[in-house]
């Protein structure tokens, strides 16, 4: 039986990586292939506490880089244990974030940088033995217009923090692509001045290359 593919979809918030995810999961099911579509956090017990994490409602509140590091670690390898069990059976994982996605978020700070980082060196120790992609999908826009993508999600005040840490979330993607884009095997896509679909269309062509191999 012919191992299933790992394919990932990255990005900063209000990218569209979700969206052509599940394009993507569409497009192939209807053609016939086998895919478990995920998404981190998952709905499993660590991700369920990295949701309470995130509303400020566990630890009193405390914000720490490293619990956060530590949740989705615990969260990360129990999901990479369903995506290769998956694989095994000719299954091709189709996941919204992995661990890129730590990368560039864990390695920023919050609240003006009060809030200590996680070097990206320990990251990278945590993920040891985590199976690499075959083929990450980094949906790039310009935070400007991710921050209008998401003018109705947050509040004013936020919006200004909001994109200050996505520029900085953007620039470290942009850094792994050049440091770690052979490792995870990082394609830039353009998300934006164009419709979902075309987007879509130059995902699909670097899944049908992987999906082909």
């Amino acid at each position: 039986m012919t191992r299933g593919k790992l394919i990932v979809f990255e990005g900063i918030d209000a990218s569209g990586k979700s969206s052509q995810a599940n394009l993507a999961d569409e497009h192939y099911t209807e053609q016939g292939h086998k895919i478990y579509l995920s998404a981190e956090p998952t709905d499993g017990p660590a991700g369920r506490l990295l949701r309470f994490e995130f509303r400020g409602t566990l630890f009193a509140g405390v914000k720490d880089q490293y619990l956060r590091a530590g949740l989705f670690m615990v969260d990360r390898r129990d999901h990479a244990f369903e995506i290769e069990k998956r694989r095994a059976t000719g299954e091709n994982a189709f996941v919204d974030r992995y661990m890129l996605s730590s990368f560039a978020y864990q390695t920023v700070g919050w609240e003006g940088d009060r809030v200590p980082t996680v070097p990206l060196e320990t990251l990278e120790q945590m993920h040891e033995g985590l199976p690499r992609p075959d083929l990450t999908l980094y949906i790039d826009v310009p935070v400007e217009v991710a921050m209008e993508r998401m003018k109705f999600r947050i509040e004013e005040r936020e919006k200004m923090e909001r994109a200050e840490t996505l520029e900085k979330v953007r620039s470290n993607y942009l850094s792994l692509v050049k440091s770690r884009g052979e490792e995870h095997n990082i394609v830039v896509i353009k998300g934006w001045d164009r419709n979902v679909l075309a987007v879509l269309e130059d995902c699909k062509t670097h899944i049908d290359r992987v999906l082909a191999s």
